[in-house]
Formats: structure tokens, C-alpha cells, sequence
């Protein structure tokens, strides 16, 4: 009978919280390794999905463009609302990516290089595998 190898810190971290809380929700924390793959990668991914597949339909690449945004805005502000809760700031942060470009370095350098806090703070306990 063979056992199952022990997850890794960034195995138990991926785990530990459900896409829906991820994509969805404004409480909580995640580490910065959540942060770059569902805020930066996840949402690159379907952004360009989106966009390809409503071209495909002949929408036009002005509103495809307006409409894959829209549908990524709740996600997008989420994510990053749990980094900022992660460095013990308000999710009122988040706000910063709707900024263009300047929001959006913004958010990237904050919360895809800043520690967050380490131990509990006000929005929670870390994420298992946490930096």
C-alpha cells in the first residue's frame, strides 16, 4: 500500500481556498504566488479567451474589448483586494487597478512583490505556504 506524497507549501496554498472565494469574494488573504497565478495569469488567460471567442462571434474588437473587461473587473478588484488585506490594508486598495496604467503598475508592484504581514492580522489568518 503505498502513500501519497506530502503536498508542497504552494500545493497546500492553492488548496486551501476555493476559486470561487478567489474570483469572487473580498475577504480574506492569499500569498503573492495566488496573486500572480489567478490575478496576473488566470485573468490574462480568460481576458484573452473572452476576446478570442467574442471575435470569433464578429463582435467588434472596441466592444469585445469593453465587454471582457467588464466581465473581469469583479474578479480582478477581488484578488487584489485580498493581497492588500495580506499586507494588512484595506481591500479599498484594490481600486488603484482601475486606474489606468498607473493603477495598474500600481497594483503589480505592490502586490505582486510586497511580504504581506506574517501571522494573523485583521482580515485573517495567512494562507498555508504563505510568504
Amino acid at each position: 500500500m503505498t502513500t501519497a506524497a506530502p503536498l508542497t507549501r504552494y500545493e497546500r496554498s492553492i488548496e486551501s481556498i476555493s476559486p470561487r472565494e478567489i474570483f469572487f469574494s473580498y475577504k480574506g488573504r492569499i500569498p503573492r504566488r495566488m496573486f500572480w497565478f489567478y490575478g496576473v495569469g488566470g485573468m490574462l488567460g480568460l481576458g484573452t479567451i473572452g476576446w478570442a471567442l467574442l471575435t470569433i462571434a464578429g463582435v467588434p474588437d472596441s466592444r469585445a474589448d469593453r465587454w471582457v473587461w467588464l466581465a473581469l473587473v469583479w474578479p480582478i478588484t477581488a484578488i487584489s483586494a485580498k493581497r492588500w488585506h495580506d499586507a494588512g490594508k484595506s481591500g479599498w486598495w484594490a481600486l488603484w487597478c482601475l486606474v489606468p496604467v498607473i493603477g495598474t503598475i500600481v497594483t503589480l508592484l505592490a502586490n505582486g512583490f510586497m511580504h504581506g504581514t506574517r501571522g494573523p492580522n485583521a482580515y485573517g489568518e495567512p494562507q498555508p505556504g504563505a510568504d
